[in-house]
C-alpha cells in the first residue's frame, strides 16, 4: 500500500483555496482599516469676502453665515418668506425683474423644516437674481424668486455638512434645478468629494398657489458630471471598528438621490478601500450605486417592520445582524467587467454584477464571476458571500456550474483543478465552531495531474481547522498550507493517484496531526497472531519481502466497498501527510496489481483493514462470510485473514482454505500437469511466506480429490518464499518443499495408467512427513498402509502350484485387484523417489488377491491365496526389472519373523521376498533355527522343516533347506 492515499496535503490545500478567496472578496467595503484616513481641511475656509454694512437679519447671519464677515453688515438685505438675501452692490437689469448683486449671500429656509435644522446658504462674488415682479430696492420684500445666476466663486452650504464650492451656478425655478459646469468641491456630512459640472435638482413646494417665498421645498438629488473624486465615510454610531473608508473615482457622473437615498457613480468607477499603510482593496465597474437608509426604512425597522431593500438576497428566516450600520445599506457594481482586488491578500474577482448588503454582510457576485488569489482560480456563474459581525468569512455560496484551478507560485505549473455542476459552499461545522466545512455538490471532481489523483463524487465536503490567520483582516497572502482534519466524499466515489484507486458509495478521509515522524523500527511478530511453528525464520521472511517490495508494481491498489474509510497522518514540516489507517466495509473487493502480465493480488470479503506503520511496514485484516484473497493460483479462504507485510506472515482465525498450484502429487510423485493442492482447517492458519502452519481437523487434497491427506495440524513448507502482499513473478517455479503431519494422519491416493485406475493407496500415522523435494517421509505409529494394485498377471506370492491348477477359478471369478496391508506401531520412515520404507514395531503385513479395489482381506481368516508377514522390522523395497518399466516388491522383515499362508505357515529370525522370483527366503541367527510346517495341498497334514536358512517358493510348491536340523513326515 502507498504512503499517500487519495489527496494529499497540497490537494486539499487548493481546494480550501476556495475559501481564502471567499474571505477577501468583500473585504475591501466592510472591514475597517486600522489607519486613520486623513482628510484635509474644509477646501471652502479660504473663500473670503469683504466685509459690508450690518443687516436686519444680523442675528441670522452671524449664526449661519459666519464664514461671510460682511453679511451681518451688508448694505442690502432682503426677506421673502424663508428666503434673506444679503449684498453690498445692486444694479437693475431686465425690466426692472432682475436685480445684480454682489457681493452676494442667501439663507434660505425649506417650508416645514425643522427650526433647529441649518438651512441652506449660497455665497457667491455676485448674483443675478429674476423675481416674479418688478424689482424695488426699497421694498424689504422683494417677491419670489423665480431664477438667477451665481456668478464666479460660489459656495452652497446645508443641512448634515452638504456643501458645494464652485463658480458660476445657474439656478431656474422652472426646472427647478442649480447647475454649473466648472469645476468644484463636494461635502455631505463626513464625505467629500470634487468633480467638474453639477446639477441639484431641486424638490418644489408643496403649495401651488402664488406666494412670495421660493417656490422650493428642498434639495431632491445631486449630480456632479463628470470627473468625479470622492471620499466616503460609513461609520455605525455603536461600533467605530465598522467604519468604512472609500477613495471613489469616476469619469461620469455621480448622482446622489436624497428622496430615495441612493448614489451611482457612472463610466469607469474606481473604488479604492486602504487596509493598512501599505496596501489597498479596489473595486472597478461601470456603474457603481450606493443605496442609504431612508428614515421612513429607519423608523419601520425600529417597528420590527420588513426593510423591502433586503428581500431579494435574504432568506425569510435571515435576521437583521445587530448593531448593523444605519446608513449604507447596500453596494452595487455593474459592468461589462466588475473587478475586486486585493494587494494585502493578493486577490483579484471579476464579474459583470456585485452586490453587497451591508446590514446582513452578504456580498453576492454573478454573471461569468472568476477569482484568482494566489495560486488559485475559481470559475463560476454565481459566488455569495456573508460575513460574520467581526467581518469574517460565514458562509459562501458558488452557486451553478464552476471550476477551481491551483497553481504553484514558484514554476507557475497547474498542481490542481476542481469543478462542479451545482454548488459549492462553505460555512461554519455545526459540530465544532473550530473547523470550516468546504462542500462541492454534483459531479464534484477533484483533480492533480502531477500527482496523478483523482476524486469524483456527488458530494465532496472538507473540513478545516480554521486558524488565527484565517481569521485576521490583515493576514498574509496564502502560502499554500492547511491544516485539514476530514475529507467526505459520497455517491459514486471514483477515487484514483498512484497508490489507491477507489471505487465506493461513501469515502471517509480524517487527517491527524503529529509534531513528527517516529523513527523507523524492526518489525517483529505481528499482534494477536498465532505462534509460528517450525520454519524459515522471521528475519529471512522480512529480508525478502522487503527485498521484493523495490520492484512492486507502480500501477495502484484498487478498493471497491460500501464504505471506505481512511485515517492520514500529517507529521509537521513535511507537505504530504502519509497513511495510517484504511478501512473498507460492505462489498469489499481489492486488487494489488502485480508486476508486467502477472496477476494482481486480489481481495474480496466484508471488511477491510490496513494499518500502516510505513512504506514496507503494514498490517491487512479481511473479514468475510468467506473472506477470501487470491494471489493467481494461489488462494486464502476464511472468515478471518490477517497479513503482515513487515515480516511476510500471514494468519487466519477460524475455518478456512488455502489453494495453490503444485506439480506432484502428496506423495511426492511428478504429475502429469499441474494440479491445485487444497488445505482446509476448522481453527487457525500460519503463513510465514516460506511455510504455512494448519490446526484443527486439517485436510488436503488435490482439486480432482484422489490424493487426500488429513490430520489434526499439518506444516507446508515452499521451495521458495511467496508473498501474500505483493503479486510473485510469473517466472518463479514455487513447488511444495515438505509436508509435515501430526495427530491422526491419513492418506489416500489413486494411480492411473491412460486415465484408468491401476492403484490406490491409503495410510494412517499418528505423525507423518514428507519432503517432496528429496522424496525423504518419516512417521509415527501406530498406524498401517494398504494398497490396492491391478494384477499384472503374476501368480499370489501365496498360492501353490498344486493349488492354483487344482482349483483354477472360472474367469468371472477371476481377481484383478492385490490388496496389501501393512500395520506397525512404532516408526515409519523412507524415501518415495528410492521405492523403499521401514517400518518397526510389531509389523503386521497381509497380502492377497481381491476382487476389486477397496475390498479387503480378513487377517484372522486367510482365503485362498492370501497370505500374512509379522515381524520387529520390515524394509519394503521397490525395484525396477530390468529392461522394463514393470516394478517388483523386495521385503525384509527381522526380528520374531513369521509367515502364513492357507498351507503353510513358518517362522525365523528374518524372511526375505523377492516379488520377482517369487521366493521366500527364512534365516535364523545364532543357534536358533527357521522353521516351515506346510501342506501338500489344502487340508492336507502339516509338514515341519528346521533349518539355518529355508529358500521357499509357495507359487512352484518348491522348498530348500539349508544347514537342516530336522524334517518330519507327513502324518
Amino acid at each position: 500500500m502507498p504512503s499517500r492515499l487519495v489527496l494529499t496535503s497540497s490537494t486539499a490545500a487548493g481546494l480550501i483555496a476556495l475559501f481564502w478567496l471567499y474571505s477577501k472578496i468583500v473585504t475591501p467595503l466592510v472591514s475597517p482599516p486600522e489607519i486613520e484616513v486623513p482628510y484635509g481641511q474644509s477646501p471652502f475656509a479660504g473663500i473670503r469676502d469683504e466685509p459690508g454694512a450690518p443687516p436686519r437679519n444680523r442675528s441670522q447671519a452671524e449664526k449661519y453665515l459666519p464664514h461671510v464677515p460682511w453679511a451681518a453688515d451688508a448694505k442690502l438685505q432682503l426677506h421673502d418668506g424663508q428666503t434673506t438675501f444679503f449684498a453690498e452692490e445692486w444694479e437693475t437689469t431686465e425690466s426692472d425683474k432682475a436685480v445684480r448683486l454682489w457681493p452676494f449671500a442667501m439663507i434660505w429656509f425649506s417650508e416645514n423644516s425643522d427650526p433647529e435644522e441649518k438651512p441652506i446658504t449660497i455665497v457667491a462674488d455676485s448674483a443675478i437674481i429674476r423675481f416674479a415682479e418688478k424689482f424695488d430696492s426699497s421694498n424689504p420684500n422683494p417677491g419670489r424668486p423665480i431664477g438667477g445666476q451665481f456668478l464666479r466663486r460660489v459656495r452652497i452650504d446645508g443641512p448634515d455638512g452638504l456643501a458645494v464650492v464652485g463658480r458660476n451656478f445657474l439656478f431656474e425655478e422652472a426646472a427647478m434645478h442649480i447647475h454649473s459646469e466648472n469645476a468644484l468641491q463636494f461635502a455631505y456630512g463626513k464625505h467629500r468629494g470634487r468633480a467638474t459640472g453639477v446639477n441639484i435638482k431641486l424638490r418644489p413646494a408643496a403649495e401651488e398657489e402664488e406666494t412670495s417665498d421660493l417656490a422650493v421645498d428642498g434639495v431632491e438629488s445631486l449630480r456632479l458630471l463628470r470627473d468625479v473624486t470622492m471620499d466616503l465615510v460609513f461609520e455605525d454610531d455603536d461600533d467605530d471598528d465598522d467604519t468604512v473608508y472609500l477613495h471613489v473615482t469616476s469619469r461620469g457622473s455621480f448622482r446622489y438621490d436624497l428622496e430615495n437615498g441612493s448614489a451611482t457613480f457612472e463610466d469607469s468607477v474606481r473604488v479604492i478601500r486602504p487596509t493598512s499603510p501599505e496596501f489597498k482593496d479596489s473595486l472597478d465597474c461601470d456603474l457603481l450605486t450606493l443605496i442609504f437608509q431612508t428614515e421612513e426604512e429607519e423608523e419601520a425597522e425600529q417597528a420590527n417592520e420588513t426593510v423591502a431593500d433586503g428581500s431579494n438576497l435574504v432568506a425569510q428566516d435571515d435576521e437583521r445582524i445587530d448593531g448593523a450600520p444605519r446608513d449604507l445599506l447596500r453596494v452595487i457594481a455593474e459592468g461589462h467587467a466588475v473587478i475586486l482586488g486585493s494587494q494585502e491578500n493578493n486577490l483579484v474577482a471579476r464579474a459583470r454584477h456585485f452586490v453587497y448588503d451591508r446590514p446582513y454582510r452578504r456580498a453576492r457576485l454573478t454573471e461569468n464571476v472568476k477569482v484568482i488569489h494566489s495560486g488559485s482560480r475559481v470559475a463560476c456563474p454565481e459566488l455569495t458571500i456573508s460575513h460574520d459581525e467581526d467581518g469574517h468569512i460565514d458562509r459562501a455560496w458558488c452557486k451553478g456550474p464552476g471550476t477551481l484551478n491551483h497553481y504553484s507560485q514558484e514554476s507557475e505549473q497547474q498542481v490542481l483543478e476542481s469543478s462542479w455542476t451545482n454548488l459549492l459552499r462553505t460555512y461554519p461545522d455545526p459540530a465544532n465552531a473550530d473547523l470550516r466545512v468546504i462542500e462541492l455538490n454534483e459531479n464534484a471532481i477533484v483533480r492533480q495531474r502531477e500527482q496523478q489523483s483523482r476524486l469524483q463524487a456527488d458530494l465532496i465536503k472538507l473540513w478545516v481547522r480554521e486558524t488565527e490567520d484565517d481569521q485576521s483582516d490583515h493576514s498574509e497572502a496564502d502560502d499554500g498550507d492547511l491544516d485539514l482534519r476530514k475529507m467526505l466524499a459520497s455517491g459514486n466515489v471514483v477515487a484514483a493517484s498512484p497508490g489507491f484507486s477507489g471505487h465506493t458509495p461513501r469515502l471517509e478521509v480524517w487527517f491527524e496531526q503529529r509534531p513528527q515522524r517516529p523513527p523507523e523500527t524492526q518489525q517483529g511478530q505481528p499482534p494477536g497472531s498465532p505462534n509460528s511453528p517450525a520454519g524459515p525464520s522471521n528475519s529471512q521472511s522480512t529480508a525478502t519481502a522487503n527485498a521484493d517490495s523495490d520492484s512492486r508494481s507502480d500501477r495502484p491498489m484498487l478498493v471497491e466497498a460500501d464504505w471506505i474509510q481512511v485515517n492520514m497522518l500529517q507529521f509537521d514540516g513535511e507537505s504530504e501527510p502519509v497513511l495510517d489507517q484504511l478501512r473498507a466495509n460492505g462489498h469489499v473487493r481489492a486488487e494489488s496489481p502485480g508486476e508486467g502480465e502477472d496477476p494482481p493480488l486480489e481481495f474480496t470479503g466484508n471488511r477491510f483493514e490496513l494499518q500502516s506503520k510505513g512504506t514496507n511496514d503494514q498490517v491487512v485484516g479481511l473479514f468475510g462470510t468467506p473472506a477470501l484473497i487470491l494471489n493467481g493460483q494461489i488462494q486464502l479462504e476464511g472468515p478471518e485473514i490477517h497479513l503482515d507485510r513487515a515480516s511476510n506472515r500471514a494468519w487466519m482465525i477460524g475455518v478456512g482454505a488455502l489453494q495453490l498450484p503444485v506439480e506432484r502429487d502428496l506423495e511426492g510423485n511428478p504429475l502429469s500437469e499441474p494440479d491445485i493442492l487444497d488445505v482446509r482447517w476448522t481453527e487457525q492458519m500460519d503463513f510465514n511466506g516460506a511455510s504455512a502452519s494448519f490446526f484443527g481437523d486439517v485436510r488436503a487434497f488435490l482439486r480432482d480429490g484422489e490424493d487426500r491427506m488429513r490430520c489434526h495440524e499439518m506444516t507446508v513448507s515452499l521451495s521458495e518464499p511467496i508473498s501474500f502482499i505483493e503479486s510473485d513473478s510469473s517466472d518463479q517455479n514455487v513447488e511444495v518443499q515438505s509436508i509435515d503431519c501430526k495427530e491422526g494422519v491419513t492418506f489416500h491416493s489413486s494411480l492411473f495408467e491412460n486415465n484408468d485406475l491401476i492403484g490406490i493407496r491409503k495410510a494412517a500415522f499418528w505423525e507423518f512427513s514428507l519432503n517432496q523435494q528429496t522424496g525423504e517421509t518419516r512417521g509415527r505409529g501406530p498406524g498401517w498402509i494398504i494398497f490396492w494394485e491391478r494384477d499384472q498377471g503374476r501368480p499370489s506370492a501365496f498360492a501353490p502350484t498344486a493349488v492354483v491348477k487344482a482349483n483354477q477359478p472360472r474367469q468371472s471369478d477371476k481377481s484383478e485387484w492385490n490388496y496389501t496391508r501393512i500395520d506397525f506401531v512404532g516408526d515409519a520412515n523412507g524415501n518415495v523417489n528410492d521405492g523403499h520404507m521401514t517400518f518397526h514395531n510389531r509389523v503386521y503385513v497381509v497380502h492377497g488377491p481381491v476382487k476389486g479395489p477397496n475390498d479387503t482381506i480378513d487377517p484372522d481368516n486367510l482365503g485362498e491365496n492370501a497370505g500374512s508377514m509379522k515381524s520387529d522390522v520390515l524394509q519394503l523395497t521397490r525395484q525396477e526389472l530390468p529392461e522394463s518399466d514393470e516394478t517388483y516388491v523386495e521385503l525384509l522383515a527381522s526380528g520374531n519373523a513369521k509367515l502364513e499362508g492357507q498351507t503353510f505357515h513358518a517362522r525365523s529370525d528374518q524372511i526375505k521376498y523377492d516379488e520377482s522370483s517369487m521366493l521366500f527366503i527364512l534365516r535364523s541367527l545364532g543357534n536358533r533355527e527357521a522353521t516351515i510346517w506346510r501342506q501338500l495341498e489344502v487340508g492336507a497334514q502339516h509338514q515341519r522343516s528346521d533349518a539355518k536358512s529355508i529358500h521357499f517358493n509357495p507359487s512352484q510348491n518348491r522348498m530348500e533347506l539349508h544347514g537342516a536340523t530336522g524334517v518330519d513326515g507327513f502324518q
